[in-house]
C-alpha cells in the first residue's frame, strides 16, 4: 500500500541521462550497467542493478522496468515500452526528462509560496505546547488553579504529550488522505470530486490537472503508441480521478467512431479552452503541437493558480493564528480579572 516509488527529482536526472547517452551512441546494455554502478539513491540504484541483470540476460528494458513494480510511475514504463517498439528512447527520455522537470518546478513554486504560512503555523503550535506546559508547571509551583488556554483541559507536561499526540495524528490523517488522492484510491477519489466543486480552490486544481493533461497528451501521441493507450496514460498523469475515471467512457466512444474532441466533450468534465485546442489541433491534424502549446498557456494559468493557492493558504494561516492569540489573550485576561476580584473580596 504504501510501496516505495523513485522521486520526480531523481527521474528527471536519470531520463536526462539517459538521453544523453543514448544520442551519444552508447549501448542501452552498457548504459544500464554505468547507470547501476554509479552513485545516487540507494533504493534507486537497487532497482537499476535488477534491470542491468536482466538486460544483460536478455530481458528487454521495458519487461525488465515492469518487473520492478510500481515503484516507475506508469508514464515511464509505457514510454520507455514505445522507445523499444519504435526506436526513439532517445527522444522519448528527453521528452519524459523535461516532462518531469516541469513537474519539479510546479511543486517548487508551490512550496515556496507557502513556506512563510507553514512557519507561521508551525512557531504557533509550538508557542502553544510550551504555554500548555508553562502554565501547568507555574500552577503546580504555586499550588493555584493551572489555565486551560486551548479549553481541553491540557496543561503540565501530560497536557504536553497530548497536544504532540493530537496534532500527530491530525499530521498522520492528512498523510493518509494525500496519499489516496495521489494514488488514486477509491475514498480518494471522493475527496477530489469534493474539493474539484469548492470555489477558488476547485478551479486552480483543474488548471494544474489540465496542464498536465496537455503534457501528458503531446508527449503519447507523438508516438506510435496506440490511441487507447495514450489517453489512459494522459488521463492517469493529470493525478485526479475525476479524470482518470473519464478513460473508459472516453475509449468507448472513441472506439465507436467518435473523433477525440466528441469523446472528451460527452463526458462533461473538460473545459471549453481545452475541448477547443483538441479540436484544432484534430482538424489540422497537428494534436501534439497543439497540445504543447496548450499546455504552455496551462502553464501560465498554474502559476497564477499557484499564487492564488498560496494566498489563500496564507490567509487560512493567518485567521488561525490570529484565532488562537485572540483566544489566548481573553483567556489569560479572565483569568487575571477573576484572580483579582477573588483577591479583592472581603476576609
Amino acid at each position: 500500500m504504501f510501496s516505495a516509488r523513485v522521486g520526480k527529482r531523481q527521474l528527471a536526472a536519470l531520463c536526462r541521462r539517459l538521453a544523453t547517452s543514448l544520442e551519444a551512441g552508447l549501448d542501452i546494455r552498457r548504459i544500464m550497467t554505468r547507470e547501476a554502478e554509479g552513485r545516487g539513491n540507494p533504493a534507486l540504484r537497487s532497482r537499476l542493478r535488477e534491470i542491468d541483470r536482466q538486460v544483460a540476460a536478455g530481458v528487454s528494458i521495458q519487461e525488465a522496468v515492469a518487473a520492478t513494480g510500481d515503484y516507475f510511475p506508469p508514464l515511464f514504463r509505457e514510454m520507455i515500452a514505445v522507445g523499444e517498439a519504435t526506436g526513439k528512447q532517445a527522444e522519448i527520455f528527453r521528452h519524459l526528462a523535461d516532462h518531469y522537470d516541469h513537474q519539479l518546478a510546479v511543486r517548487r513554486v508551490f512550496l515556496t509560496a507557502l513556506a512563510l504560512p507553514l512557519l507561521q503555523l508551525g512557531a504557533t503550535v509550538v508557542i502553544i505546547g510550551v504555554l500548555i506546559w508553562a502554565l501547568g508547571a507555574i500552577a503546580s509551583y504555586t499550588n493555584s488553579e493551572p489555565i486551560d488556554i486551548l479549553g481541553f483541559g491540557l496543561h503540565g507536561t501530560q497536557g504536553l504529550i497530548k497536544y504532540f499526540l493530537f496534532l500527530a495524528t491530525l499530521t498522520g490523517i492528512g498523510f493518509l488522505i494525500w496519499t489516496a488522492v495521489k494514488r488514486g484510491w477509491l475514498w480518494g477519489r471522493i475527496v477530489e470530486r469534493v474539493l474539484l466543486r469548492v470555489p477558488f480552490i476547485g478551479g486552480a486544481l483543474r488548471v494544474l490537472a489540465m496542464e498536465r493533461l496537455a503534457w501528458s497528451l503531446q508527449l503519447t501521441l507523438d508516438t506510435d503508441m496506440e490511441t487507447r493507450q495514450a489517453i489512459d496514460l494522459s488521463l492517469r498523469s493529470t493525478q485526479n480521478g475525476v479524470y482518470r475515471d473519464a478513460a473508459p467512457d472516453i475509449n468507448r466512444e472513441v472506439a465507436s467512431g467518435r473523433s477525440l474532441t466528441e469523446a472528451f466533450e460527452r463526458t462533461h468534465v473538460f473545459p471549453d479552452d481545452f475541448l477547443e485546442a483538441l479540436d484544432i489541433g484534430e482538424r489540422s491534424g497537428r494534436i501534439p503541437e497543439s497540445m504543447a502549446h496548450l499546455a504552455q498557456q496551462y502553464q501560465d494559468k498554474g502559476r497564477l493558480a499557484i499564487r492564488a493557492l498560496s494566498v489563500l493558504g496564507w490567509i487560512v494561516t493567518f485567521m488561525v493564528i490570529a484565532g488562537v492569540i485572540i483566544s489566548l489573550i481573553f483567556k489569560l485576561a479572565f483569568f487575571y480579572v477573576g484572580t483579582i476580584n477573588e483577591l479583592a473580596k472581603p476576609i
